[in-house]
C-alpha cells in the first residue's frame, strides 16, 4: 500500500480541504458550496470545485453572488426571496412581476432560459386557444351540427348531431385524431362491413342468446326471483337464467332463421320462460339424472298463449 498523505489544509482549484471523512476529504468552494472528494480526484485535478464551474459563466475567476443573482432577476422585474447562494442545483425562491411564487435553479434561470411556470403557461394557453367560431366551421365542413354553443378547452364534451341523424358528443383533441359519430362507427363494423366477417358462420340459435343477453332478459329474471335459486333457494352466488321452453325449440317451431325474426318473437324476451337456478342446479335440470324433465317443459304446453 502507498504511504498515507495528510491533504488537511491544502488547496486544489477552489477546493480547500477541511478535514477527512473516510474514505473522502470534506472541501470548502470559494462560492461558499462544499463537497467530498477522493484523494485522487483532488490530486489529479479530476475535482477543482463543488461544480459551479463547469454550470455557470463566470466574472473573472469568481463565481456568481448572492447579489450578482439578484440584480440579475431584479433586471427582469422578479424579486429574489432567498438569502444564501450555494451551487447551481440549489432552488432560489423568488416572487415574478404578477405575483406568483416559486423556485428555480440558477442554472434553469441561466443557461436555459425558464422564468415563472404560471405566466408561461398562461400565455401559451392563451395563445393557443381556438375560437369558437373555427371549431363550429370544422363541425359543419363534414355536414355535423354543432349544439354546444360554448367552448373551453380541447377536453370538453361537444354535443352534436352526425348527418346520419345520430346524436352524441365528442371532445376537440379527439376529434382531431379523427374520432367521429360513434354510432355510424359502429354501424360500419357491423355484418359483412366488419374485417373478420366469414359469410355468417354464427348460428341464428348464438345471435338469439347474444340478443337476450344484452337486452337484460337474466337480469330481469334475476330480480322478479330476488336472486335465489327456484330449485335449492340459495341466495346470490353464480346465477343462470334457465328457459323452460329451450331457445332451440322456439326457433324451431317458428322457423326463425335471421336476426329481424329473433326481435320480433315475444316468446324468446319473455320472462315467464325464464328461472333462476343456482349453476349446479342448472348443470342438474339438463343431465341424465333429471328423469321427470323438472323445470324443462315441452314446446306444445304453452305455445297456444303466443300464436
Amino acid at each position: 500500500m502507498g504511504e498515507f498523505i495528510d491533504l488537511t489544509g491544502q488547496k486544489f482549484g477552489k477546493l480547500t480541504v477541511l478535514n477527512r471523512r473516510s474514505p473522502k476529504w470534506f472541501c470548502v468552494c470559494e462560492c461558499g458550496g462544499h463537497r467530498h472528494s477522493f484523494s485522487y480526484d483532488l490530486t489529479h485535478g479530476v475535482n477543482k470545485s463543488c461544480g459551479c464551474s463547469s454550470h455557470l459563466p463566470t466574472y473573472g475567476n469568481r463565481c456568481y453572488s448572492i447579489e450578482m443573482i439578484r440584480e440579475l432577476l431584479m433586471a427582469e422585474n422578479y424579486l429574489l426571496l432567498s438569502t444564501k447562494y450555494i451551487n447551481t442545483k440549489q432552488k432560489l425562491k423568488y416572487i415574478c412581476p404578477f405575483g406568483h411564487k416559486h423556485v428555480i435553479t440558477w442554472g434553469h434561470w441561466n443557461i436555459r432560459g425558464h422564468r415563472c411556470p404560471t405566466c408561461h403557461n398562461k400565455v401559451r394557453s392563451r395563445d393557443k386557444r381556438l375560437d369558437f367560431g373555427f371549431i363550429k366551421s370544422e363541425f359543419e365542413k363534414e355536414g355535423y351540427i354543432l349544439l354546444t354553443t360554448e367552448y373551453r378547452n380541447c377536453r370538453q364534451k361537444l354535443e352534436y348531431i352526425c348527418p346520419e341523424g345520430h346524436r352524441h358528443n365528442v371532445s376537440w383533441d379527439g376529434w382531431r385524431k379523427g374520432d367521429r359519430c360513434a354510432y355510424c362507427a359502429s354501424l360500419r363494423m357491423t355484418g359483412s362491413k366488419h374485417h373478420n366477417w366469414k359469410g355468417g358462420v354464427t348460428s341464428i340459435s348464438e345471435i338469439a342468446r347474444y340478443m337476450l343477453k344484452h337486452a337484460d332478459w337474466p337480469k330481469q329474471i334475476f330480480e322478479r326471483d330476488n336472486y335465489t335459486c327456484q330449485r335449492c333457494s340459495g341466495y346470490g352466488g353464480c346465477l343462470n337464467a334457465h328457459h323452460l321452453i329451450p331457445v332451440k325449440q322456439i326457433l324451431e317451431y317458428y322457423s326463425i332463421d335471421t336476426m329481424e325474426k329473433v326481435k320480433q318473437c315475444n316468446l324468446l324476451f319473455d320472462i315467464n320462460n325464464g328461472l333462476s337456478l343456482c349453476k349446479k342446479c342448472h348443470k342438474w335440470t339438463h343431465s341424465k339424472l333429471n328423469m321427470n324433465k323438472e323445470n324443462l317443459y315441452g314446446f306444445y304446453t304453452i305455445r297456444k298463449s303466443y300464436n
